[in-house]
């Protein structure tokens, strides 16, 4: 939503002055602090000493020959403000100590340096003149005057960017932010639940240009549309992994069991090299099974039948989520009396608002999207299904393992390391476990007891490859790049999920 602020209205900036009487004749001045910007830029880039410094930034993120003026200009502004020279100064401070500024403008380039940057949800659009945004990680607001954005962005969008005070309004220096469409948002602030003090500690703009761009450029190299091209990258990425599948049973497998992890037992059991590997594997498999034509459906594949918009697909893994959290089968006399508390749980949550939905219900949610989508259906039959198993202990390790697998698969680092805890507890021998929750202690920047779960690990078993290579990556790292790389991963994953739904 979208709206003109009339001169004698409020100005959204909540200085409970008239729009007139403040931010309206600052307006003509905006242009100004995009001048002052140029002019930091311009003279850094003719700083000799900067050229080497600003080529390896380009050169650490920039992997591949994808450049473009706009990926050219974040790292521009990551580098004037994030990156740290010999002295232990930002270029932006060396400018404001070196170079020849005019008494007049040397306030407004301090204010610039003490910018902030963070993640954002926009919570208000006026046209043409600023936007209202939530400082998601501070839980603060901020009245941006912006022109051009306002008329890209909606309510709902998350930016990554940065914000800083000129003059006595703020201003975005992000030449071209991040953003992340809104269907996104509700995912990244329950995670942001969790992650905030961590996040509180500061973020690099570095860290979260290297994950965006890679995940992009990821995505860019798979047709997604295309079975054939699908297959073809799959047979290719499990051939580099050493995994043996006969592709002439292809049709059989997926055609003949219910899930992926039924289909496809080698796959969920192999030890995989790098965490990397582990999530292109699984990105590749999940697009193979949802576009895999299937003889129930009449030659169609899970995608073209799907009538679930993503909104409703986000609740239902929230709800599973949940679900699992809060009802425990083992806690009850029968899998009768689980399967009712989770069906009541289940109803519960479905008509209680949450902050994450502007207070509205997951019930509400759904029902709009339908009528956004022409599903006239008003019913939300979805259940948890609930089995019983035999070997209690060894079952149950089992089956919260592979819990565990896909919850770190779906980035909920959390819900993976309490799942991957509760295996140890049970098996304080089960060296892959203690691998695993090393990746989920390392994405969410605790190194200190993900390197303990590594070396664990490995005094189990000497020859696990995949603890030793991650033992020495999160060594050389620092506590805030593994958070961010594994946050923003987990985001960048959430839209690139969110993207391939909504084409299929």
């Amino acid at each position: 939503m979208s709206k003109k602020i009339g001169r004698n209205d409020p100005c959204p900036c909540g200085s409970g002055k008239k729009y007139k009487n403040c931010c309206l004749g600052k307006d003509k001045r905006n242009n100004l602090s995009s001048d002052l910007l140029n002019q930091v830029a311009e003279w850094i880039s003719k700083q000799p000493e900067m050229k080497d410094e600003f080529g390896k930034a380009l050169e650490n993120c920039l992997k591949d020959d994808t450049v473009t003026d706009v990926k050219v200009n974040n790292i521009m502004d990551a580098f004037i403000f994030d990156y740290k020279l010999s002295d232990g100064k930002t270029p932006f401070r060396y400018f404001l100590d070196n170079a020849k500024i005019s008494p007049s403008n040397y306030p407004i380039y301090e204010g610039f340096e003490n910018n902030i940057f963070s993640i954002f949800e926009v919570l208000e659009v006026f046209r043409g003149q600023g936007i209202k945004l939530q400082d998601l990680v501070w839980d603060k607001e901020y009245f941006v005057r912006e022109e051009r954005g306002t008329y890209q962005l909606t309510s709902g969008d998350i930016l990554f960017c940065r914000v800083a005070l000129f003059e006595s309004h703020f201003i975005i220096l992000t030449p071209a932010p991040n953003v992340l469409q809104q269907d996104a948002g509700y995912h990244i602030k329950r995670e942001l639940r969790h992650m905030r003090p961590n996040l509180q500690k500061g973020m690099n703009a570095f860290d979260v240009l290297t994950a965006v761009w890679k995940s992009e450029d990821e995505t860019k190299n798979l047709k997604t549309e295309d079975l054939h091209e699908i297959k073809k990258a799959f047979k290719k990425k499990l051939k580099s992994l050493g995994i043996e599948i006969d592709f002439r049973g292809l049709d059989r497998r997926i055609n003949e069991n219910k899930n992926a992890m039924e289909a496809f037992p080698e796959i969920y059991e192999f030890n995989f090299p790098s965490n990397d590997d582990f999530r292109e594997t699984m990105d590749i498999l999940k697009l193979l099974w949802n576009r895999y034509p299937r003889k129930e459906f009449g030659g169609k594949s899970p995608g073209e039948v799907s009538s679930i918009g993503p909104k409703e697909q986000l609740l239902i893994s929230d709800l599973l989520n949940e679900t699992m959290k809060n009802v425990d089968p083992d806690d009850f006399p029968s899998i009768e009396e689980a399967k009712k508390a989770a069906d009541k749980f289940r109803d519960v949550w479905l008509k209680t608002p949450q902050k994450e939905l502007d207070g509205r219900t997951p019930m509400d949610t759904i029902l709009e999207e339908r009528r956004e989508m022409g599903n006239p259906n008003k019913n939300f039959t979805f259940s948890v299904k609930i089995e019983g198993i035999r070997d209690y202990d060894t079952n149950k390790a089992e089956r919260l393992y592979m819990e565990g697998v896909q919850a770190l698969e779906q980035g909920a680092s959390i819900k993976a390391a309490e799942l991957f805890e509760e295996v140890t507890n049970m098996y304080p021998e089960n060296y892959r476990a203690w691998g695993n929750l090393g990746c989920c202690f390392a994405y969410l920047g605790d190194k200190k007891e993900a390197i303990k779960c590594y070396k664990k690990a490995l005094s189990i078993e000497p020859d696990y490859e995949f603890a030793r290579e991650s033992l020495d990556w999160v060594k050389g790292q620092t506590e805030k790049q593994l958070f961010a790389e594994g946050m923003l991963g987990t985001l960048q994953a959430l839209r690139d999920d969110f993207i391939k739904k909504k084409k299929k």
